[in-house]
């Protein structure tokens, strides 16, 4: 614990913080399609694909929808710990706050399944927070990287699912929740051709 708040407490600057923010996009995204296919192909689990939205995808403002959502969603769920770091920089408790804060970021990005996807990359993004100057009474400068880390996952995330070649690695890569979908849908279809609702 104190190595780690040593670690947090040296301000992260130049090509380290650029590594450090490609780093975590890199990880969550690794981290969210071995855990995915993991727990649908091992475990057995079905899980749910994210929900569909409206918002149209390949217009001139989608980016602006993506980095706004995320600078909301890092003033919610990170700038507060600036605050709790002034008050807690000589212990452990600051961990204490990031936990809650990752555990409520996954939260409400889906439910407790999400927790292990989100809540992870939420928990990146407040040591990233902390690294990049929440720690050292920069927390605008903290607030700029974790936006544009976040901004940038973003981005990669609702770019997969656009292009045609995509889908079909992943359905050449055997994705069982994708095929578990394509399935439910087609029965939907033949009990609606049916009248069997």
């Amino acid at each position: 614990m104190e190595k780690l708040l040593t670690w947090l407490k040296e301000e992260a600057r130049g090509k380290h913080l650029y590594l450090l923010m490609l780093g975590a996009i890199f990880f969550n995204i690794i981290w969210v399609f071995m855990g995915t296919w993991i727990i649908s192909d091992f475990l057995l689990l079905y899980i749910p694909p994210a929900r569909e939205s409206n918002i149209p995808i390949f217009t001139w403002y989608f980016p602006f929808i993506l980095f706004w959502g995320a600078l909301w969603e890092e003033i919610i769920f990170r700038f507060p710990l600036d605050i709790i770091a002034d008050i807690c920089d000589k212990d452990g408790r600051i961990l204490y706050a990031i936990i809650i804060s990752s555990l409520m970021f996954g939260y409400l990005h889906g439910g407790i399944l999400y927790i292990l996807f989100q809540g992870v990359f939420g928990f990146i993004l407040c040591l990233l927070f902390l690294k990049s100057g929440g720690f050292q009474n920069n927390p605008y400068k903290a607030l700029l990287v974790t936006t544009s880390t976040h901004f940038g996952n973003n981005a990669l995330v609702a770019g997969s699912h656009c292009p045609k070649w995509w889908n079909k690695i992943l359905k050449k890569g055997g994705v069982s929740w994708r095929k578990k979908q394509e399935e439910q849908k087609l029965k939907k279809e033949h009990r609606q051709k049916n009248g069997d609702l």
